[in-house]
């Protein structure tokens, strides 16, 4: 069923750009960590 979901969502453009994701894994445990980038922006 998540699947579905998940699928639905980015039907409807609900995503995260990759860019985002990399910066905010980059940022994980470091001084400056970053908040999880959220879709639909």
């Amino acid at each position: 069923m998540q699947t579905l979901e998940a699928m639905e969502s980015a039907a409807q453009g609900k995503v995260v750009d990759s860019s985002e994701v990399h910066s905010w894994l980059n940022s994980l445990g470091t001084e400056k960590e970053q908040d999880a980038p959220r879709s639909g922006k």
